[in-house]
């Protein structure tokens, strides 16, 4: 296999993982929403805490 070829498997392989992200980043945005007034303070920091991390290592 080239360098090119192995490079071009790395690059898909990491936009696989960015799109995991966004989903998940999407997906705790969402239950934040929806669901935040029902869940304890120590959740609810943990997952603006969460969010904010994921977006930022997806920058």
């Amino acid at each position: 296999m080239s360098e090119l070829d192995v490079i071009r498997e790395q690059i898909a392989y990491l936009k696989f993982w960015q799109g995991v992200m966004v989903v998940t980043d999407i997906s705790i945005i969402g239950w934040l929403i929806t669901s935040a007034h029902r869940a304890g303070g120590v959740t609810v920091l943990l997952a603006i805490l969460g969010v904010a991390a994921i977006t930022l290592g997806n920058l």
